[in-house]
């Protein structure tokens, strides 16, 4: 019998603040989901309505995805 290896996912980031004085970004990469075998999660999540709703949405948006799943 011959073993197979689920297959693994390598992520990177870099973020490019421009003229606002903070970076209002955030994102998430997740490369395993709890539960999920080889799925995983990223996400850009725009600050422009201020980093507390991006923020808010880097740490629970995954999790209410995954507690309702289609």
């Amino acid at each position: 019998a011959v073993a197979v290896k689920p297959p693994m996912l390598a992520t990177g980031e870099g973020a490019t603040q421009g003229v606002r004085r903070d970076m209002e970004d955030k994102h998430v990469a997740l490369t395993q989901l709890p539960g999920e075998q080889g799925v995983g999660f990223g996400a850009v999540y725009d600050g422009h309505g201020g980093v507390a709703a991006a923020e808010f949405c880097r740490v629970h948006l995954h999790k209410n995805a995954m507690a309702d799943p289609l």
